[in-house]
């Protein structure tokens, strides 16, 4: 009874899934964002070995993915380091944005899209309350493109909308914690 103005897509298993999420969503003409939780940032696998191949065919169909630095490597050859890494993974079909880019007291995220490269920067925070800054960086990302963002403003918007999450952080136990979704501000939608 409403029509539905974005995608987000997390964690697929395996290539049946990934296959059948592709058919599902290649007609589709609204923006839809692929956070391809393949590998954690401690780069353990998350998903069966044969899924790579089918989760690199989707993010080409997608209006933007955004593959953390062990996923961009997994999905794509991408190495930090290496410029023809970067020139490869420039002639990707879709936009790509390589999170976590970590260079002394900043953090940045960068842009792939044709042949440019934009980079996103933040101020790198001191917390262990950064469970699930991933999942809420692309959610953020596909909310303001359904309301109209182009993608470069959206990532802007994302990116200050977790900052701000993390820096409201609860402090609950003694392990990785979660983010405060509710921190407040015109971040996001």
């Amino acid at each position: 009874d409403f029509d539905v103005a974005a995608i987000k897509i997390g964690m697929l298993y395996d290539t049946d899934i990934i296959q059948m999420v592709h058919r599902i969503i290649e007609p589709l003409i609204i923006p839809i964002v692929l956070d391809p939780v393949c590998i954690s940032k401690a780069g353990s696998l998350l998903l069966k070995d044969d899924a790579i191949d089918a989760l690199r065919d989707l993010s080409r169909i997608v209006t933007l993915s955004t593959p953390n630095l062990h996923e961009a490597y997994r999905l794509f050859g991408y190495k930090a380091d290496d410029t023809d890494s970067h020139a490869q993974i420039m002639q990707h079909r879709s936009p790509v944005l390589i999170k976590h880019h970590v260079m002394n007291t900043t953090t940045s995220d960068i842009l792939y899209f044709g042949n440019k490269k934009q980079i996103f920067t933040a101020e790198m925070i001191d917390s262990t309350s950064q469970h699930g800054t991933g999942c809420s960086y692309s959610s953020a990302i596909a909310a303001s493109l359904a309301l109209g963002l182009n993608l470069a403003q959206s990532i802007e918007k994302a990116k200050r909308f977790i900052t701000h999450a993390i820096v409201q952080a609860p402090h609950i136990g003694h392990g990785p914690g979660p983010i405060n979704h509710k921190s407040g501000g015109d971040h996001v939608a």
